[in-house]
């Protein structure tokens, strides 16, 4: 082998060290299983353009914040999966404690082309309306911070014990988030939701494992809607083949607390929510 030619060196910023000793803890001591779903959303997805062009909802309401929605009615309905494991591979004794709150972390690209986990809190409470209003909030509280505040949301100095802390689920659940509108919510959640498509609508694959980022015991991520040739029922009550709106969607799981067995409602409800368009104005 020739030389190598070096282009660049860069040193890992805090926030590339963060994400980088929580995902190699991840994947040492998870054992990740993963899970492919991929719903025909062509009702689904034209019923929501539809009441949008209407005025039924908001024009600004996005598709990311309507699947935030739908993954919070079916996580009501798969509670096991909004959950925090603690387990000492010593001793071989485990908890799972499930949580009625869900609290969303989702990953979020920054100006700078970094990358921070921001958090919505306790989502099952929230309308469809109030989690893109939301949602517009943080984008706001980042569009305001220049580039240097935004990495100082970072502590220069990495606190590990806390981290191992949050990983073995030694912390508190009831954490303390703050209301200050200059500050943004950065708390550990109980699940991991993200939109992989929204970095790349033009994107036609399917992500297949994601990182469960202990404590937490799954993680889901979406990519961006494709048309594909599939069967379905016309009109007038018929099979036939015609193009497609599907979804591709990862459900990650550590195995150690959830079997598929535990997913199965969630994937339900979804399915049923997808056949049932109408129920987004219930949203």
């Amino acid at each position: 082998m020739g030389k190598l030619t070096i282009s660049n060196t860069e040193k890992f910023s805090v926030e590339r060290k963060v994400i980088s000793y929580m995902t190699t803890k991840s994947w040492q001591t998870i054992p990740h299983v993963s899970y492919i779903y991929e719903p025909d959303v062509t009702e689904f997805i034209d019923t929501f353009r539809k009441m949008r062009t209407d005025g039924i909802l908001s024009n600004d309401i996005s598709i990311n914040s309507l699947m935030l929605k739908v993954f919070s009615e079916g996580l009501k309905h798969a509670p096991k999966l909004n959950a925090h494991i603690s387990y000492n591979k010593d001793t071989k004794e485990g908890e799972i404690r499930t949580i009625e709150n869900i609290n969303v972390n989702m990953p979020w690209i920054l100006p700078n082309e970094k990358m921070m986990t921001i958090s919505i809190d306790n989502i099952e409470k929230k309308s469809l309306f109030e989690i893109n209003q939301h949602i517009k909030l943080i984008g706001e509280k980042i569009a305001n911070m220049d580039t240097n505040s935004i990495s100082k949301t970072f502590s220069d100095k990495i606190n590990y014990d806390l981290l191992d802390k949050r990983i073995s689920g030694e912390y508190q659940i009831n954490e303390e988030s703050s209301d200050n509108k200059s500050k943004l919510p950065l708390n550990l959640g109980t699940i991991t939701i993200s939109n992989i498509g929204s970095t790349c609508r033009e994107q036609r694959g399917t992500i297949s494992m994601l990182d469960i980022i202990p404590p937490q015991v799954c993680v889901i991520g979406f990519g961006a809607i494709q048309e594909k040739p599939g069967v379905y029922v016309n009109e007038a009550g018929e099979k036939t083949i015609g193009i497609r709106k599907t979804l591709p969607i990862c459900i990650a799981f550590d195995h150690r607390a959830l079997d598929f067995g535990e997913v199965i409602p969630f994937i339900k409800k979804l399915d049923s929510i997808f056949e049932n368009p109408e129920m987004i104005k219930s949203f």
